[in-house]
C-alpha cells in the first residue's frame, strides 16, 4: 500500500512523472523474474495414427477387430493440481482414420462411478468425469481444436488460440460412451469436414485431457505446465499420418429455421393486443477453400438463446454482459482478442442489440474467416440492422488480420465502421462511428511470458482529435508467480462505439447525458501461489494489486490498494477474502444506487469474503458477504446460493444478493433472487427454466425452454418467456414461440 500512495503522489506531479513510473513498473517485473528456474523440458512423445480400410460404428463397444491391431498410448501425467507422476486413474488411447474420418477409441479407468452434473451439451465441461482430445492441423502451436464427451456422452467441442479456449463453436461429429465395471469406453468420429487444414500435412499437433473428479484432478498424455492450461497448444507431440489426409469436399452447410411466435402485451397490466407472427431464416456454412470459410444469415432469429443473468450494478461504469447469440459466437476469438482487460476495440454484443439491452431485428450478416497462408488469418464481418423505434437502419463492419511473427507473436490490426442510414435509406453524414488499431504482441515459445504494444484511434462525428488510445502490457504466468501490468492512455474523444471502453464515459446526472474523459492508468497485480504437498489443500494464492489513474488534466481520478487471498481445497472447495482501500474522484453528479450523488472526492475501505463448498456433491452451497464505504455513505452486501442435482438428470440453482446502502441519510434495499431448473430427460431432450426477481431494474421475468435434439445440430424449440413490471407486479408482455432449425449438408 505504501508504494501505491508514493505512487500516487508522483502522479500528481505531472505527466512526465507519470510515464517515468509506467516505465518503472513495467521494468521491476522483468528485473524480478529474471532470477526464475524455468520449467524442465518435457519429454517427447509421438503417436502414429492408423489407416483403415473400413468404417468404424461408433457405439462405444470397439467390437470391430480393427482396434485389436491397433497399439494403444498411455502413461497419461498428471496436470493440476500437481504435474509431476502419473496420474492415478488411467487412460489408454487409440486412433485410426480412413478418407472421412479420424477415429479415436479411449479406456479410462476408473475407482468409482462417474461423476456426471449434465447432460448436456457444451455445458460445465470441466466439472464432469470426462475425456478430450486437442487437434492442432497445421502444427503451428497457435490455433486448433478440442473435442470431448463428458462419462454421460454429453459432447463438448471448442477453438483453441494458444492457451485460451472457447467452446461456443459447434460442429457436427459422432461420440458415444459406454460404462463399464471399472472403466467406461469412448468412442469418437471426427468429420474431416468439420476441421480446416492445408493438403498435404503428415505432422499435427495432438493430445489428450483426461478429467477425474473423484480425486479434484486433471491429467493430460504429453506433459504440460500446472500453471497453464491442459489444453495449451505449446507442449503438444506429433501425430504422424502414413500418408497425408485428403482435404475434404462437400464443406458446406446450410441450417434454415422456421418459428412462429405469439406475444402477448399489456400496459399497467391491462391487455392491450395480440400478435401472431410467423418467420423464416436461414445460416450457411461455405467452405471457400480449405482455410477459408464464409458464414452467411438472413433474418436470425435468438429466441432459443440464454437469457442474461441479471445483476445489480452499483457502480457508475457499465457492465459489459457475455455474447450468447449461435451467430456471434462461432469463430468470436479471432475479433474478440483485441484490447486489453476491461477496453476492447470490438464487442460483438453491440451489434443488434439497443444499449438497454433490448434486440433490434438483424436484416442478414455474412462474415469471412480463416488462413490465407500458414502465417496470416483474416476475419471480416458486416452486419445490417433494421430501424428500431426512432433509431436509424445501422450497418456494422469490422475486419481483422494476425500475421505471424516469431515462433508464438503476431502483429494484428483491426478496423470497425458503424454507419447509420437515414429514414430515406440513404447513408448519414453525421451518424458514423470509426475505429482504426494495430498491436503488436510476444508471446514466448513456452507461453509463460506476454508482452504487447497497442494504439486505437476513434473517427466521431464530434471531432477527431484525441481520439487515441496508447495501450502496453506485460504478463509472467509461472508456476510460483504471476504478474499481470498494463499502461493505458486514453484520449478525451477516444469512443469505440463498437467496443467497450468503461472508464471514460460518465452520466453527468445534472445534464443528463454522457460525459467524456480522456485518463492515464496504470495498473498490476502480483500473485504468489504455494502448493502444500499433504493435507487437505490443493493451492493457496497471495495477490497484491494496486492502480492509479489521472484525467487527461493530471488530476487525480483514482488509486487502489487491494489485497486478495484464496485456497482451493482438495474437495473442489474455495475460500477467498480481500481487503481494498481506494480512492475516487467523481467528475460530474451521479446517480448511483438510486440517489443523486454530488461530484467530488471520496474514500473507500472495503471486505469481502466468500466460501464454496464441494461443488460434487447433490447438495452445494455459496456464501458471500462484504462491508465498506460507499460515496460518503455505507453498504453491506450478502449473498449466495445453493445447487442441488439429481445427477445427472436434474440441476436446480437458487441464488440471492442482498444490498444494504446507506446514502444520503436513506436506508436503500436492493434485492436480486435468480433461479435455473435444467432437466435433462437424455442426453437430446432438455428443459430449461429461469426464474428472475431485480428490485433495481423492477422487473420479474420467467423464461422456459424445451429443446429437442431430433438429429444432430437440428433442433425444436418450444420457448416461453413472461415480463411483469414489480412495482405493481403487473405483466408487461408475455411470449410463445415455436422453432425447428435444421442441419443440412450440401
Amino acid at each position: 500500500m505504501f508504494f501505491c500512495t508514493k505512487t500516487i503522489k508522483v502522479m500528481k506531479s505531472g505527466y512526465l512523472k507519470m510515464r517515468i513510473t509506467g516505465f518503472v513498473l513495467s521494468v521491476l517485473p522483468l528485473l524480478f523474474l529474471c532470477g526464475f528456474k524455468p520449467d524442465d523440458p518435457p519429454i517427447v512423445k509421438k503417436v502414429t495414427i492408423t489407416r483403415i480400410s473400413d468404417p468404424i460404428k461408433i457405439d462405444g463397444k470397439l467390437d470391430e477387430p480393427i482396434w485389436n491391431t491397433i497399439a494403444g498410448i498411455g502413461d497419461f501425467i498428471n496436470h493440476w493440481p500437481i504435474d509431476t507422476g502419473l496420474a492415478k486413474l488411467q487412460t489408454e488411447v487409440k486412433l485410426a482414420y480412413d478418407d472421412s474420418y479420424i477415429y479415436i477409441a479411449a479406456k479410462c479407468y476408473t475407482a468409482a462411478p462417474p461423476i456426471l452434473q449434465t447432460l448436456k451439451r457444451d455445458m460445465n465441461t470441466w466439472s464432469n468425469d470426462g475425456f478430450y482430445i486437442v487437434l492442432d492441423p497445421v502444427n503451428q502451436h497457435i490455433s486448433g481444436y478440442l473435442f470431448g464427451v463428458n462419462a454421460g456422452g454429453a459432447q463438448t467441442d471448442g477453438i483453441i488460440e494458444i492457451n485460451d479456449l472457447t467452446t461456443d463453436w459447434d460442429t457436427k461429429w459422432f461420440a458415444e460412451v459406454a460404462p463399464n465395471e471399472g472403466y467406461y469406453i469412448v468412442e469418437m468420429a471426427i468429420p474431416y469436414q468439420a476441421l480446416r487444414f492445408p493438403p498435404g500435412g503428415k505432422q499435427w499437433g495432438i493430445n489428450f485431457i483426461r478429467s477425474d473428479m473423484h480425486n479434484n484432478l486433471y491429467s493430460t498424455w504429453a506433459y504440460i505446465p500446472l500453471q497453464l492450461n491442459g489444453y495449451n497448444l505449446n507442449y503438444n507431440p506429433n501425430m504422424e499420418w502414413a500418408e497425408a489426409p485428403k482435404v475434404s469436399q462437400g464443406k458446406n452447410v446450410i441450417q434454415p429455421y422456421a418459428i412462429s411466435t405469439v406475444n402477448r402485451t399489456y400496459t399497467a397490466g391491462n391487455f392491450q393486443s395480440n400478435n401472431v407472427k410467423p418467420n423464416f431464416g436461414a445460416d450457411a456454412k461455405l467452405a471457400l477453400s480449405s482455410f477459408l470459410n464464409l458464414d452467411l444469415t438472413t433474418n436470425p432469429d435468438f429466441s432459443q438463446i440464454d437469457v442474461d443473468q441479471q445483476i445489480i450494478n452499483l457502480g457508475y461504469t457499465d457492465i459489459l454482459l457475455p455474447e450468447r447469440r449461435t451467430f456471434f459466437l462461432e469463430n468470436n476469438d479471432l475479433f474478440s482478442n483485441f484490447g486489453v482487460g476491461p477496453v476492447k476495440p470490438f464487442v460483438s454484443r453491440k451489434i443488434g442489440l439497443t444499449t438497454d439491452g433490448r434486440p433490434k431485428t438483424i436484416f442478414g450478416g455474412g462474415r469471412l474467416t480463416g488462413n490465407l497462408n500458414n502465417q496470416l488469418r483474416i476475419g471480416v464481418m458486416d452486419v445490417q440492422t433494421n430501424r428500431f423505434e426512432s433509431e436509424n437502419q445501422q450497418n456494422y463492419f469490422v475486419g481483422v488480420f494476425e500475421q505471424k511473427l516469431l515462433k508464438r507473436s503476431n502483429i494484428k490490426g483491426v478496423f470497425t465502421d458503424r454507419l447509420g442510414f437515414n429514414k430515406q435509406g440513404g447513408i448519414s453524414s453525421k451518424d458514423f462511428n470509426r475505429l482504426a488499431g494495430l498491436e503488436f504482441n510476444y508471446n514466448s515459445e513456452n507461453n509463460l511470458t506476454h508482452a504487447a504494444a497497442k494504439f486505437h484511434y476513434t473517427f466521431n462525428n464530434f471531432g477527431n482529435d484525441k481520439g487515441q488510445l496508447f495501450l502496453l502490457n506485460y504478463v509472467y504466468s509461472g508456476r510460483i508467480w504471476a504478474t499481470n501490468f498494463w499502461y493505458i492512455d486514453a484520449g478525451d474523444h477516444f469512443n469505440p462505439e463498437m467496443g467497450f471502453s468503461p472508464y471514460n464515459v460518465y452520466f453527468d446526472a445534472d445534464a443528463n447525458k454522457i460525459q467524456r474523459k480522456g485518463y492515464r492508468q496504470l495498473w498490476n497485480t502480483t500473485t504468489r501461489y504455494f502448493y502444500p504437498k499433504n493435507g487437505f489443500i490443493n493451492t493457496i494464492s497471495l495477490a497484491a494489486e494496486t492502480y492509479g489513474n489521472l484525467f487527461s488534466d493530471g488530476t487525480l481520478w483514482e488509486a487502489r490498494n487491494q489485497i486478495t487471498g484464496s485456497i482451493d481445497f482438495k474437495n473442489t472447495s474455495n475460500f477467498r477474502l480481500f481487503a481494498n482501500h481506494f480512492v475516487t474522484r467523481l467528475p460530474f453528479p451521479s446517480k448511483l444506487a438510486g440517489q443523486r450523488v454530488n461530484p467530488g472526492r471520496y474514500r473507500f475501505g472495503v471486505y469481502h469474503t466468500e466460501y464454496k463448498t464441494d461443488n460434487r456433491k447433490n447438495i452445494s452451497l455459496n456464501m458471500l458477504a462484504e462491508a465498506g464505504d460507499y460515496y460518503g455513505g455505507y453498504r453491506y452486501t450478502y449473498g449466495g446460493g445453493i445447487t442441488l442435482r439429481k445427477q445427472p438428470l436434474l440441476n436446480i440453482d437458487l441464488g440471492t444478493n442482498i444490498n444494504n446502502i446507506q446514502l444520503n441519510n436513506k436506508n436503500i434495499d436492493l434485492l436480486l433472487l435468480n433461479s435455473k431448473v435444467e432437466l435433462n430427460f437424455s442426453k437430446n431432450l432438455f428443459w430449461t427454466t429461469f426464474l428472475q426477481y431485480n428490485t433495481q431494474a423492477k422487473t420479474f421475468n420467467a423464461n422456459s425452454r424445451f429443446q429437442w435434439r431430433f438429429r444432430p445440430m437440428s433442433d425444436l424449440y418450444l420457448v416461453y418467456t413472461d415480463n411483469y413490471e414489480t412495482d405493481i407486479f403487473q405483466p408487461k408482455n408475455r411470449a410463445v414461440s415455436l422453432k425447428l432449425n435444421y442441419w443440412l449438408n450440401l
